[in-house]
């Protein structure tokens, strides 16, 4: 590889950033819908011909942003350690997914509000890359060890999703509905997940026996 030709690919990476970075700047303003690429092209002055250079319509920029918030949030999760337990890495995990959210609200919104999931039923395994397969894998150590407990019914993926929804729901109310609310989030978070947590290795109570 020549000098001159890994000088033209970092030039296309910054390039193509510059793009994605723009658009996202367009989608907080105006909405995934309230923009077109022409537009785009005007805000980073290039011509639409240009532009279809580095993405080929607006679903494939829309695409890439969607990775570029899957990316930022599995590597916010990643980093989650805990040297008191599994449970508490569960907890650290959730409080990282709501900090993610408040520091990449725009980015947060589209990959995780507006965009569905690729992923289409419990049957398919998450992709590597994916944030919720970070959580979905410390639930089933957490499940191993006996820190969780799951039943036939109700395993690793229920658990899993109602974490999930349970801090996607604290981040979206803090974004949206309590947006300025005053109140001490953090420890409201941290104590809710606590105590959900502590529901979720409760050994479950055994069915009454059905009479006959």
């Amino acid at each position: 590889m020549t000098a001159a030709s890994t000088a033209r690919g970092r030039r296309r990476v910054r390039n193509r950033q510059a793009i994605l970075d723009a658009a996202l700047a367009l989608i907080e303003v105006s909405g995934i819908d309230g923009w077109s690429m022409r537009e785009l092209a005007e805000q980073v002055d290039y011509t639409p011909g240009a532009l279809y250079r580095y993405f080929d319509g607006k679903a494939a920029l829309m695409a890439a942003l969607t990775d570029e918030s899957m990316e930022g949030l599995r590597t916010h999760l990643a980093k989650c350690e805990s040297v008191d337990g599994e449970v508490a890495r569960l907890i650290e995990l959730g409080l990282a997914y709501v900090a993610y959210a408040a520091a990449r609200p725009t980015l947060f919104r589209l990959g995780l509000v507006e965009m569905p999931s690729r992923r289409t039923s419990v049957g398919q395994e998450p992709a590597s890359g994916s944030p919720y397969a970070i959580l979905l894998g410390a639930v089933r150590s957490a499940l191993t060890t006996g820190a969780l407990t799951g039943t036939g019914s109700f395993g690793a993926e229920e658990i899993a999703y109602t974490i999930w929804a349970t801090v996607h729901g604290m981040a979206v109310l803090e974004q949206t509905h309590l947006r300025g609310f005053d109140a001490d989030f953090p420890t409201i978070h941290r104590e809710a997940l606590r105590r959900l947590l502590i529901g979720l290795a409760a050994v479950p109570p055994r069915a009454a026996p059905q009479t006959q």
